[in-house]
């Protein structure tokens, strides 16, 4: 009996051990199936947050890499692959920074060192790679060390984007600052900005020395504080003019006081100064003296009005080029006698617009400003353009350097002076000429004598001169007046002019006498020439039909190198020679008369 109770409780025991063995079971069950279902939520959430982070790796604007302590690519992002030319991650994966991918691998090293510098981390960092093609791009790179599970440094990585637009904004910026640098340093003319309220914002070296202070110290000042109260308040009214009309006042001349008291006369243009909306915000000048220019048209009085009409109508052309001789910026008057506009010039050469022969004079004059690094000041040449228009210029070129003070180019200042070469051509023909008849006047004949003569004495050659006289001159100037007889003087240098040689010389010596000179002539050519003369005077009388015949008295003399006289001699000879045969006629006349 007590067998079997025991067996019975034994039972009840091992049943009640087994359910809470079942229990134990089912607790276990619930927690692997409640785990399970919290590692397939976060399995899931792990996806999404993979998904969205491969998401941005490929689509992040910057490009991110990972590479080696060699330099050497381990992870690319597309964005990254695309800006250096590949079209995958897979065709620059492996590549090298310094050898592959850097424009200049010098500067990967550069790069290396300023990250160490920093202490493994650096932040918009510029540098210069190179894509695909070869081509550079430039970018700001942000990067850092990044390190393996000991803590030793693994490699760099980073993030870039492409700086290459805002690189040549930038650059443009300065390539028009370093233009406006030139200018205002080495132009001639005094240059300045103001404000609406006429204060000075800029001005250059010239304007500020002329009173006597440095730039700096003229700006938020006015011309109240630099001129008499009458240049002031014209100058001021100009300065109004202009900004309210925003139309310019082209080379205004006007008398100006220096700080000196010195009086100088000055070619003004001002123009309106616009921002970039397009709003006028004061006014730009230029100041040119022209005080000798002014005293010059004081000194030569018929020269005044073509003087004053040059240097006020004609302004100057200013040119930029590079250091290849092209044309970088030009200003409207370069190109406003030929209708060119200023952009038309853009990347032009001087062959483009002269001759080879003159293209390449102005070569070498550039060439030569920026390999020696001096200016050329007021070059006088002669220019042909391609249409063979020629046109004389006075010309300045000075070295144009960049912001390193390397030079980069020429500047060129070129002044039109083809009227006053043509005035100086025409007071060297008056102080040569006969105005009368257009022969050599008595001083230039007798100068071109003298040079014969020493060729003909160097060269063992013989020289003739005809003294001639028109006879009867004085009674054709008594009888028909003397616009009858200067009409007489004319023809007769007309017909010397039309019967002689290119190289024999005809001059009036006096009234109505000439003094011809045959160069390289012997004995026996003069008579020839005398009587070919002597025919087309017949004829010449003939076509005039006068009541009175034009006649020649003529004298010779010889010019024998191996017995040399003067020219004194030559011309006393020749002219005694003229009066025996003046006489000899007037003796055959009287005979002539008597019988």
């Amino acid at each position: 009996m007590k067998d079997k109770e025991k067996t019975k409780e034994q039972l009840i025991n091992d049943l009640i051990k087994l359910y809470q063995r079942i229990n134990k079971l089912e607790t276990q069950e619930f927690e692997y199936k409640k785990t399970e279902t919290t590692l397939r939520k976060s399995e899931k959430k792990i996806k999404q947050f993979e998904e969205k982070y491969r998401s941005l790796f490929e689509n992040m604007p910057g490009a991110y890499f990972q590479a080696d302590t060699e330099g050497n690519i381990l992870i690319i992002n597309s964005p990254g692959a695309k800006l250096l030319g590949y079209n995958s991650p897979k065709e620059i994966i492996g590549k090298n920074l310094a050898k592959d991918l850097y424009y200049i691998p010098e500067d990967r090293k550069k790069f290396l060192e300023e990250l160490k510098k920093r202490k493994g981390s650096v932040k918009d960092y510029e540098a210069t790679l190179k894509k695909r093609d070869g081509t550079p791009v430039i970018v700001s790179t942000s990067s850092h060390y990044y390190y393996d599970e000991k803590g030793n440094i693994a490699g760099v990585e980073g993030i870039f984007v492409d700086i290459t637009e805002r690189k040549e904004a930038e650059m443009a910026i300065i390539y028009e600052q370093s233009l406006l640098h030139a200018l205002m340093d080495n132009i001639s003319d005094t240059v300045y900005f103001k404000d609406k309220e006429k204060r000075f914002i800029r001005v250059n070296k010239v304007k500020a020395e002329h009173s006597e202070v440095t730039p700096e110290e003229m700006i938020g000042k006015t011309d109240f504080d630099f001129f008499p109260p009458e240049i002031a308040k014209q100058s001021s009214a100009d300065d109004d003019l202009v900004i309210k009309s925003a139309k310019p006042i082209i080379d205004k001349v006007e008398k100006i006081i220096y700080s000196d008291k010195t009086e100088h006369w000055v070619s003004t243009t001002k123009v309106p100064w616009y921002n970039s909306e397009g709003k006028i915000i004061g006014t730009i000048g230029i100041t040119r003296d022209i005080t000798e220019r002014k005293e010059a048209e004081e000194m030569i009085v018929y020269e005044q009005s073509l003087l004053h009409a040059l240097m006020d109508n004609i302004p100057d052309f200013i040119n930029f080029k590079d250091e290849k001789n092209r044309f970088v910026r030009v200003n409207k008057a370069s190109g406003e006698d030929r209708g060119i506009k200023p952009e038309d010039f853009i990347g032009e050469t001087d062959f483009d617009i002269f001759t080879e022969e003159a293209a390449k004079k102005c070569f070498a004059d550039d060439d030569r400003v920026m390999k020696t690094g001096k200016p050329l000041i007021n070059r006088i040449e002669k220019i042909t353009y391609l249409n063979g228009m020629e046109r004389w210029f006075s010309a300045t070129k000075v070295p144009r350097y960049d912001e390193k003070g390397k030079i980069i180019g020429t500047i060129g200042i070129t002044r039109d002076i083809t009227q006053r070469k043509k005035m100086e051509e025409d007071l060297q023909k008056l102080a040569h000429f006969d105005n009368l008849t257009g022969s050599c006047n008595r001083g230039y004949g007798i100068a071109l004598l003298d040079q014969q003569l020493k060729l003909a004495h160097r060269k063992k050659q013989k020289i003739s001169l005809a003294y001639f006289d028109i006879d009867g001159f004085k009674d054709i100037n008594d009888t028909f007046g003397h616009e009858e007889g200067d009409r007489v003087l004319k023809e007769v240098a007309k017909l010397f002019k039309s019967t002689l040689r290119k190289v024999d010389i005809i001059c009036r010596i006096g009234g109505d006498e000439f003094l011809l000179i045959f160069p390289d002539s012997s004995l026996n050519d003069v008579p020839l020439i005398i009587e070919r003369l002597n025919k087309n005077l017949e004829k010449l009388n003939q076509t005039l039909n006068k009541p009175y015949k034009i006649g020649f008295s003529i004298g010779i003399s010889y010019y024998d190198p191996d017995h040399p006289q003067s020219i004194d001699e030559l011309i006393s000879i020749a002219d005694e020679n003229m009066y025996k045969e003046k006489n000899k006629k007037s003796k055959q006349s009287e005979d002539s008369i008597k019988d």
